[in-house]
């Protein structure tokens, strides 16, 4: 039985892990976990590791075509139904990068549209410029297009959770000696 732990860096909050063995074509096994894909061998040593936390296509399961030597990733945990395919003769078989499909690719280019149609809208004569502003909690800056929009303005906030390791010299000019506060709590694992 082969025991693998992953790395640190790559921990991710409700990630989801799918592995398969990929034997008789390789003698590895590979799995998922979040947006990392690992290739260890058969005892557990990692041999190659790819893809991004929280990025690329994250599969509902890994199932190996061991007649066509093809790893086969189901769907998308977002909400997709395409099946995806490694070419295990590749000696870089895990390297490939899938673009979604199917019913992911149709949800992309749905909210594409409602970002286009937002960007086009006019309101009508009779409804005022809102008096609030409206917050929208992301580390993204506003676009360009979007401040050419003349609707209500727009505070961006960043949401921030500290953490031990969290320099404080900010939050102290904010909050005062409050911010020095450490978490009393045992370490989470």
């Amino acid at each position: 039985i082969a025991k693998f732990i992953g790395s640190h860096k790559h921990k991710q909050r409700y990630a989801h892990v799918y592995g398969q063995s990929l034997q008789p074509v390789r003698d590895e096994v590979a799995f998922q976990y979040g947006g990392i894909l690992y290739v260890t061998d058969t005892e557990g040593k990692l041999l190659q590791t790819g893809g991004e936390k929280h990025r690329g296509v994250i599969f509902n399961d890994l199932a190996l075509d061991a007649r066509n030597k093809q790893l086969l990733g189901g769907g998308q945990i977002g909400g997709d139904n395409t099946v995806y395919r490694f070419d295990l003769s590749d000696s870089d078989w895990w390297k490939t990068e899938h673009q979604l499909s199917g019913r992911g690719a149709e949800v992309e280019q749905n909210l594409e549209m409602l970002y286009e149609q937002a960007l086009n809208f006019k309101a009508p004569d009779y409804q005022s410029k809102s008096s609030k502003e409206w917050v929208m909690l992301t580390s993204i800056r506003e676009l360009p297009e979007v401040e050419k929009l003349d609707f209500a303005d727009i505070q961006f906030v960043k949401q921030v959770s500290m953490q031990e390791n969290t320099p404080r010299d900010e939050l102290v000019s904010v909050v005062g000696e409050m911010a020095l506060k450490r978490d009393g709590r045992m370490r989470y694992d």
